[in-house]
């Protein structure tokens, strides 16, 4: 596994990595227009069409939404151990968004000349969210998108994943009380969201990461609903000076990298030994990784940047 070495001072090459992920938008944008349109237009049968399309699931209006069977049957399926850690987690991030809730201001009034003027925070209705499904799932982005929604008073919360979705995904929404769980994904499942079809309601906002579909499907939809941000596919950029540790930055990139075969990561360091080292760690661990055919793919995206002191890292 190798991945590419890129001088500070090569301006050239450091613009084509950096426009990179803007260029991919654009050369699907037509595709997920096209999806978006008929999914609006068709619902269901549109929605179902692309799912058995893309992710070679039979789906239809019986089997489309997750279960109470199903839900028992994740429960079961996971290990005791991996629950404990969810319940572990559900706790610690629901404390820091119920403290960080109590630091926002919902309602305020000043009176002035013309009367009273003033603002006032509610929540939103319903949020869809959008949870990747990698390879075994990402229960993490249950519990960070659900959680912060649910303190803030969000009646609605509707989750959607391909099929099969994880049980470790099935099980961590379950634990935050998520209302929905629907079996889709894609730009299809972004435009269900968005429009409503016959299975799924739409929402008011959409959130959580994507491929580079799903972000394009979510900036076209902006304005129809609300969305986060147009997160994915994944990236990291990592700065690291000679005292940094070459087996941690080489995680930190894999982690990144084993998302999606669109994913992007970058190190930016001064040392050319931290540079060598961190390659050293990235063939050492890649051996033991499952997705391996996604990182080699997300490798030819990445780079690792020399630049001659950290103010030019920066920069």
């Amino acid at each position: 596994m190798k991945i590419r070495i890129i001088k500070y001072d090569k301006k050239v090459e450091l613009e084509e990595l950096l426009e990179k992920k803007l260029t991919n938008i654009e050369k699907v944008r037509d595709t997920v227009l096209k999806i978006l349109r008929d999914v609006r237009k068709n619902r269901d049968k549109a929605l179902f069409k692309y799912t058995r399309k893309f992710d070679k699931f039979d789906i239809d209006s019986t089997n489309i939404r997750i279960s109470g069977e199903d839900i028992k049957r994740a429960y079961n399926d996971i290990d005791p151990d991996f629950l404990n850690a969810l319940k572990i987690a559900k706790k610690n991030i629901e404390r820091y968004h119920r403290a960080q809730f109590r630091q926002i201001r919902r309602e305020w009034k000043v009176k002035t000349e013309i009367g009273t003027l003033g603002e006032k925070a509610t929540p939103i209705e319903s949020i869809g969210m959008y949870i990747p499904k990698g390879i075994n799932g990402y229960p993490s982005t249950v519990l960070m998108t659900s959680i912060p929604a649910k303190i803030a008073g969000v009646n609605r919360i509707v989750l959607i994943s391909a099929p099969p979705i994880s049980s470790a995904t099935i099980v961590a929404a379950d634990l935050c009380s998520v209302d929905e769980i629907y079996r889709v994904a894609g730009a299809q499942g972004i435009a269900a969201l968005a429009h409503g079809t016959e299975s799924i309601g739409r929402v008011d906002k959409i959130v959580g990461p994507g491929n580079v579909y799903v972000t394009a499907a979510k900036m076209l939809v902006y304005g129809i609903v609300d969305i986060d941000i147009p997160a994915g596919p994944s990236e990291v950029l990592i700065i690291a000076d000679r005292t940094a540790n070459p087996e941690f930055i080489a995680a930190d990139i894999l982690s990144q990298l084993e998302h999606d075969q669109d994913a992007q990561a970058v190190l930016v360091t001064d040392s050319s030994e931290i540079a060598e080292k961190t390659m050293e760690k990235i063939d050492l661990q890649f051996k033991s990784l499952k997705n391996k055919s996604t990182i080699e793919k997300s490798m030819k995206n990445s780079a690792i940047i020399i630049a001659q002191n950290i103010k030019e890292c920066i920069e």
